[in-house]
C-alpha cells in the first residue's frame, strides 16, 4: 500500500528520478576518475618497466664490457705465459749441457758411412767440464764413423785462443785456408761431409779459417764455450 502511494506520488517519483540521475552521474564521475587513475598507474608502470629495461640493458652492456676485458686480459696473460714458457725453454736449451744423443751419434755415423775416411782433429778451446764432455762425445762419434785422429785418440785441449764466426757458433769446422779446401775437390767433399753430418740434425755448427790452429791439409772440429 505504501509502495503504491509512493509510486503514484509525483513528488516522490521526481525526487527518486533526480536522485537516480545524480547517483548515475556520480557513478560516471567515479568511473571516469578511476579510469584516469588506472591509466595513470598503467602509464607509470610502463615507464617503470621501460626504466627497468633500460637499466638492465646498461648492466648487460657493462657485464659484456667486463667480460670482453676479462677475455682480453686472459688472452694477453695466455700470450705472456706462452712467451715466458718459450723463453724458459730456450734458456734451458741454451744453458743445458751440450751432448750428442745416441740417436744423433748413429745418424752421424750413418751419414758418414760412405764418405772417404780421413783424420779429423777434435779440439776444445775451453777447460770447462761441459765443453770437454761435449768434445769427448764428438770424438767418440767420429772415431766410430772412421774419422779418427791417430795422434790424439782423445780430444785436444787448447786454451787461451778464441774463434769467431758470423753466428757466434760454439761448434765449428775449421780448415787452414780456403784455397786448400776448394782447389782439392776431395778435400772439399771431406770438409762438407763433416759439416753436413751435423747440420742435417739441426746441430748449430759454423765454419772458420783458422791457420793458427789447423795445419795445412787438416780438418778439425773446434768446441768453444757458449
Amino acid at each position: 500500500m505504501k509502495f503504491i502511494n509512493w509510486w503514484n506520488s509525483k513528488d516522490a517519483i521526481s525526487f527518486a528520478s533526480t536522485t537516480s540521475q545524480v547517483a548515475v552521474a556520480l557513478i560516471g564521475i567515479i568511473a571516469l576518475i578511476l579510469g584516469i587513475r588506472s591509466s595513470q598507474l598503467q602509464s607509470r608502470q610502463q615507464q617503470q618497466n621501460l626504466f627497468d629495461i633500460a637499466n638492465a640493458n646498461k648492466e648487460a652492456a657493462k657485464a659484456n664490457e667486463r667480460t670482453q676485458q676479462l677475455e682480453s686480459g686472459t688472452a694477453a696473460l695466455e700470450q705472456e705465459s706462452s712467451r715466458a714458457k718459450l723463453e724458459l725453454e730456450n734458456l734451458k736449451q741454451n744453458t743445458a749441457p751440450r751432448k750428442l744423443l745416441d740417436s744423433q751419434k748413429q745418424s752421424i755415423i750413418d751419414y758418414l758411412k760412405t764418405a772417404r775416411k780421413r783424420s779429423v782433429r777434435v779440439i776444445s778451446l775451453s777447460n770447462s767440464q761441459e765443453a770437454i764432455a761435449y768434445a769427448k762425445d764428438i770424438r767418440s762419434c767420429l772415431n766410430d764413423a772412421g774419422f779418427t785422429d791417430p795422434n790424439n785418440p782423445a780430444p785436444e785441449q787448447i786454451t787461451g785462443l778464441t774463434v769467431h764466426t758470423e753466428n757466434n757458433n760454439s761448434l765449428v769446422v775449421a780448415y787452414s785456408s780456403e784455397a786448400e779446401v776448394y782447389e782439392d775437390f776431395s778435400k772439399e767433399n771431406d770438409y762438407h761431409n763433416i759439416l753436413n753430418a751435423f747440420r742435417t740434425l739441426s746441430i748449430p755448427i759454423g765454419t772458420i779459417k783458422s791457420p793458427n790452429i789447423v795445419n795445412p791439409g787438416e780438418v778439425a772440429l773446434i768446441i768453444s764455450d757458449r
